[in-house]
């Protein structure tokens, strides 16, 4: 599905965003905990951190 050239700017603005907000909840020790015990659950395995270098 191709978007409107129009929509790239709020979408790219959207995805930004959403990825900060992402980020500030994954910095709580709390919500790391409670992600790594449901996908412990849903996979079977635990979840693997990987440092990201931006």
């Amino acid at each position: 599905m191709q978007i409107a050239n129009e929509y790239k700017a709020q979408q790219t603005a959207v995805c930004s965003l959403l990825g900060g907000i992402v980020a500030d909840y994954f910095k709580d020790a709390d919500h790391r905990a409670a992600f790594e015990s449901w996908y412990l659950e849903r996979y079977g395995k635990p979840y693997q951190w990987k440092k990201l270098e931006v």
